[in-house]
């Protein structure tokens, strides 16, 4: 069974968000990300990468 399958089964189990779904949190925090472990950086050069 594939996962997508899998998950196809179950959902009957999965309900739409509500309409007032804003109301349920306190606030809105929005954070930047300086650095990202995805690129590379310049002094990683000798290290083997995974794609």
């Amino acid at each position: 069974m594939t996962p997508f399958n899998r998950f196809a089964a179950h959902l009957e189990m999965i309900r739409e968000a509500p309409a007032d779904l804003t109301d349920h949190f306190r606030k809105e925090v929005r954070r930047r990300v300086s650095k990202d472990r995805s690129s590379p950086s310049t002094d990683d050069s000798s290290k083997p990468r995974f794609n």
